[in-house]
């Protein structure tokens, strides 16, 4: 019985052996990283010179190739969002945007200053006009009374006519929240007494698309 168990015991420990064999040293994985050369956000005039600068990505101290999508296209208007990206061996992504706002230089055919609510009864966000296609609004979110401290004043940009452009802000409240607009599509102008956004502000505002209606 003894030599039986020995046996076994015996066994049992070439197994652990070569279990042991089998799990593999400590794995170390450099994660990319990617720096965009530039601004993140620009806004110039269609036909204007415009060479995107690009980014740069390395693992650990190698650089390595970064790829792009949605390219701006300088003689268009339009908001693009260009993206960049770059792996390491392992499949691992680094990725980095930048916004171009390619705004329309003709003359608009649109004028957006005035006051506008989001339907009967509800709080007023007044539209003040900067220049041809920058405004400024006091009450973007369209749900708190006059006074309110969330309230948001905000700049925001009439891209071509149809989209709207919300760039980053800060403290454009004063209970100091920050704003950008959601660039998906909602931000837009549907005619001349009618538009509407979505924002990417604090808890105090949802996501959700908010429509205005000319008073």
């Amino acid at each position: 019985m003894k030599v039986i168990r020995y046996s076994i015991l015996f066994s049992m420990l070439i197994m652990f052996s070569q279990c042991a064999q089998d799990i593999p040293d400590s794995v170390v994985i450099t994660f990319p990283e990617i720096t965009l050369n530039g601004d993140a956000v620009l806004i110039i005039d269609a036909g204007d010179p415009y060479v995107d600068e690009g980014a740069v990505a390395f693992v650990g101290d190698d650089a390595v190739d970064v790829t792009v999508a949605n390219p701006a296209n300088p003689a268009t208007p339009g908001v693009y969002v260009t993206s960049y990206s770059a792996q390491n061996a392992e499949g691992f992504f680094a990725n980095a945007i930048r916004t171009v706002v390619v705004l329309d230089p003709n003359p608009s055919a649109i004028d957006l200053s005035g006051q506008f609510n989001r339907g009967p009864g509800r709080p007023v966000n007044t539209i003040t006009r900067i220049s041809d296609r920058l405004y400024m609004c006091d009450n973007a979110g369209g749900a708190f009374a006059d006074g309110d401290p969330r309230n948001m004043a905000f700049m925001f940009y009439n891209v071509n006519d149809a989209a709207i452009f919300i760039p980053f802000q800060e403290n454009v409240s004063e209970s100091g929240i920050s704003v950008a607009g959601i660039n998906d599509g909602t931000n837009r102008i549907i005619d001349q007494d009618n538009y509407e956004w979505s924002l990417n502000a604090s808890a105090a505002y949802g996501t959700f698309v908010r429509v205005f209606f000319r008073i």
